[in-house]
């Protein structure tokens, strides 16, 4: 008689289950990995958004010939341009052409002109300062423009 050539059903009960146990771990590894990368990529867009505020924002405040502060916000006034900064209960919005939605939750904001509180709507401002719910951390920003002497002893006189 011959005999065939073939594995036992123990040989195969093994090799199930060394299978198993690789394919469980490679699974377990994939999940973590999967979970850092998602949490990288939402703290990475977090301050992807703080970087490019910050940097609008400047520049909006220096190329301005005036800030004026509004109702909710204040506004960056110069020549045909006209920025407006929105502050949302939950967001910051910036309104030039389109709108642009910060996910920064504005806390404690502050506007001030020569130095004192600045809560009257259409009047100027040379400083502008908040702190930001972003996450779970808050962080603070300022912002100051320098005007010429005309424009500081036009609204110190009054």
């Amino acid at each position: 008689m011959n005999k065939l050539k073939a594995y036992t059903v123990m040989e195969m009960i093994v090799v199930m289950l060394l299978g198993g146990i690789v394919i469980s771990i490679a699974f377990t590894s994939f999940r973590i990995l999967s979970t850092q990368y998602n949490h990288y990529q939402k703290s990475n867009g977090e301050i992807a958004d703080i970087a490019l505020l910050n940097k609008l924002m400047s520049r909006d405040i220096s190329e301005a010939e005036m800030l004026v502060r509004t109702y909710d916000g204040f506004e960056c006034r110069g020549g045909r341009r006209r920025v407006v900064y929105q502050l949302d209960g939950h967001y910051l919005l910036r309104h030039y052409l389109i709108t642009d939605t910060f996910p920064i939750k504005p806390l404690e904001v502050k506007f001030s002109f020569l130095g004192q509180p600045q809560e009257i709507p259409e009047y100027p401002i040379d400083q502008f300062e908040f702190s930001g719910g972003v996450g779970d951390e808050v962080l603070f920003f300022s912002f100051q423009k320098l005007y010429g002497a005309d424009i500081l002893m036009e609204y110190q006189s009054r």
